[in-house]
């Protein structure tokens, strides 16, 4: 038995003893629908799993960035529009080699994919930190929202996204070992300074004020933007809640294919 699949088996059996759900979520670059197969499918019956070409797809649509993650994205006309109708796209040269171990998905239910405009990954591996406030205005970052809440995945937010939190997330750690403290250190230095890293010298990650700047500023929720922001993605929540039992938030609308056009029903 394949480990994962053991550790999916071992997670029902937990949540049938506890008497509540809990969910597996798997994070892998090539898509492997496996992963998400039920057991009696011959399957590895993990409960979702990450999609990572979603999240670069809305990214540069939203931001316009094509460097470090997402450079082989194309945005809305084409990647944000596929995942929509079809949940599945591993696409670019960059990818080749990826793709040639991914499979088709489109098949499962959308469901089993977890689709995000920000996360920590995503945030925490930028030089800086910076959240995509900082890169896009607040009418294309609410825009992004919308595509998640109302797409057919799963969706989750980063901690603060929900009003535009103005902190950001730097990559922060206090490592007990010296050595790994400085390879760390060396190591992110020369990705940001590579072509497609942002080539920006990152906070010091083991400086308490890296830490202490990442830290959610709670009383921005009711001012201006922010405020603004948090009523937005409340509604957004609120019409995922309503509309559930229609099984569908947000579908390609048809047109003449060079737009991939996406209307909420």
């Amino acid at each position: 038995m394949h480990f994962l699949e053991e550790l999916a088996y071992e997670v029902d059996r937990l949540a049938t003893h506890l008497g509540r759900p809990l969910w597996l979520v798997t994070e892998s670059d090539p898509e492997r629908p496996r992963l998400v197969t039920a057991r009696e499918a011959n399957g590895y019956g993990c409960h979702a799993s990450w999609s990572d070409d979603f999240h670069h797809a809305l990214h540069v649509t939203v931001t316009g960035e094509q460097d470090g993650y997402s450079p082989d994205f194309d945005g809305i006309d084409g990647d944000v529009a596929r995942r929509s109708r079809t949940a599945t796209s591993t696409t670019g040269a960059s990818r080749r080699a990826v793709a040639a171990t991914a499979r088709p998905m489109r098949h499962l239910p959308a469901t089993r994919l977890l689709g995000c405009l920000q996360n920590h990954d995503q945030i925490g591996n930028r030089a800086l930190g910076d959240r995509i406030g900082t890169t896009a205005s607040l009418r294309r970052q609410l825009l992004g929202a919308t595509v998640v809440l109302l797409a057919p995945f799963v969706p989750m937010l980063f901690a603060g996204e929900e009003w535009a939190a103005s902190t950001p997330f730097a990559y922060f750690s206090d490592h007990d070992d010296p050595a790994l403290a400085e390879a760390i250190t060396k190591g992110r230095r020369n990705e940001f300074m590579r072509p497609g890293g942002h080539r920006r010298r990152s906070p010091i990650h083991r400086h308490p004020t890296t830490f202490a700047r990442s830290v959610l500023r709670w009383d921005e929720c009711d001012d201006g933007d922010h405020a603004v922001a948090l009523s937005w993605y409340r509604t957004l929540i609120a019409i995922r809640k309503a509309r559930r039992s229609r099984r569908r938030c947000l579908q390609p609308r048809r047109g003449d294919g060079r737009h991939g056009a996406i209307s909420c029903c």
